[in-house]
C-alpha cells in the first residue's frame, strides 16, 4: 500500500504472489490493482536464491496483453 504524505487513505494498493517455475526456469510475480492484472517474470536458475526483475521500455519479453499470442 502507498499514502500520500499526510493523507490517511492508501491511494494505491496491490493483492500479488510469487510463482516459481524450476523446470523452465522462470520466476513470475502477478498481481492485481484496481486498473488491471500485470504478471512480471524473469529467468531464474532452479537453485537461486536470489534474482533481479527488470522491466525495459519497449521489450517483446513477456510485454503481451492476456489473450494474445
Amino acid at each position: 500500500m502507498a499514502w500520500r504524505i499526510g493523507e490517511t487513505d492508501p491511494f494505491h494498493e496491490e493483492v500479488g504472489y510469487w510463482l516459481r517455475d524450476l523446470e523452465e526456469q522462470q520466476a513470475l510475480r502477478c498481481f492485481i490493482v484496481s486498473r488491471g492484472v500485470a504478471v512480471n517474470g524473469g529467468a531464474a536458475e532452479p537453485t537461486a536464491t536470489t534474482f533481479t526483475l527488470l522491466a525495459e521500455a519497449g521489450s517483446d519479453t513477456y510485454s503481451r496483453p492476456c489473450g494474445t499470442s
